[in-house]
């Protein structure tokens, strides 16, 4: 909601970088007095990855909102759950019972009906615009790998989640830095004065 707030005021390369950048210097503090383990250079590499998949969930997601329902984004992301299952499956060798594997089928079904629904005119009210949908789905896929992702470092490498959100958050904060400058050379940024009430979307 926040996000359907205030992208339009900052425009959403703007508003991803300004929200990380906060993140960021807020998480430092909270770094500065929690438990650390310390990274190997090699080690960072995993973190530039898992910065890169943020920002094409956060970068996506907020471009497509614009032009989607939240309740048609809220559905699209209710398959993250079933995808990071399948993914752990095979990549974590975790369970996968017939229970999830149904619900994927039924997930995607449910979704391709959606989205077919969306490109009809008197349905882009309540499901959106398609354009919207299809940002929203590929926003949903760098999150679900992103979580996977997130997980597999956890287990397999034992770094403290504080520690990994805080430097995700420093490449993810860099990479949408890197968009906003590519963007803003052409000259396709503008910004409006921000509302009182547009705050609160950060």
């Amino acid at each position: 909601i926040g996000t359907k707030i205030t992208s339009p005021f900052t425009g959403a390369l703007l508003f991803v970088f300004l929200r990380f950048s906060t993140s960021t210097i807020l998480l430092s503090i909270l770094v500065l007095f929690a438990k650390r383990k310390k990274i190997k250079i090699s080690e960072y590499r995993d973190f530039a990855f898992l910065g890169f998949l943020l920002a094409i969930n956060v970068i996506f997601f907020t471009l497509g909102i614009a032009h989607t329902t939240i309740i048609m984004s809220t559905l699209i992301y209710s398959l993250t759950p079933v995808l990071v299952g399948v993914a752990g499956h095979f990549f974590l060798h975790e369970a996968l019972n017939r229970q999830k594997i149904l619900g994927l089928c039924i997930a995607f079904a449910g979704l391709l009906f959606l989205i077919n629904q969306s490109l009809s005119n008197y349905q882009q009210d309540a499901l959106g615009e398609p354009i919207g949908n299809i940002l929203i789905f590929i926003a949903m896929l760098g999150y679900s790998y992103y979580v996977f992702q997130s997980r597999k470092i956890l287990h397999t490498k034992n770094h403290h989640a504080l520690q990994t959100t805080f430097l995700t958050f420093i490449f993810t904060t860099i990479c949408s830095f890197i968009v906003l400058l590519f963007v803003f050379s052409t000259g396709n940024i503008v910004i409006k004065s921000l509302p009182y009430e547009g705050i609160f979307g950060f």
